[in-house]
């Protein structure tokens, strides 16, 4: 299902919305809502409705803090220094990079990336 880049912005209103009653009642958050939000974050941060299929425009596999310092040999607070380099997106209070930029960061600073 696609959906506009407007619907995107309102699911992702909606969301926030949602996450912020629930935490300040107290209330837990269900790991399907974040796991949707999360994925509503990558698409405005991709871009939606590019006309291609949803496997060409899906983009790579998203990363926490703790993985892209491992990539990176480096701690996570230098990690988080360096979050607009890395195309950081902050999702639930937590930062998300994608893997591909990661590692092609690593690479441009001439860190050996076999493995990770």
């Amino acid at each position: 299902m696609w959906l506009s880049d407007q619907q995107v912005g309102v699911a992702m209103y909606a969301f926030r919305d949602l996450i912020a009653r629930r935490t300040l009642g107290g209330q837990p958050i269900h790991r399907e809502i974040t796991d949707l939000y999360k994925r509503l974050v990558v698409a405005s941060a991709y871009g939606t409705g590019t006309g291609g299929t949803p496997e060409e425009s899906a983009p790579d596999e998203l990363i926490g803090t703790r993985v892209a310092a491992k990539i990176l040999g480096c701690s996570t607070r230098w990690v988080r220094h360096i979050v607009t380099d890395l195309d950081g997106q902050k999702c639930c209070g937590r930062w998300v990079f994608p893997r591909q930029v990661v590692v092609e960061y690593a690479e441009l600073k001439g860190i050996d990336v076999e493995g990770n």
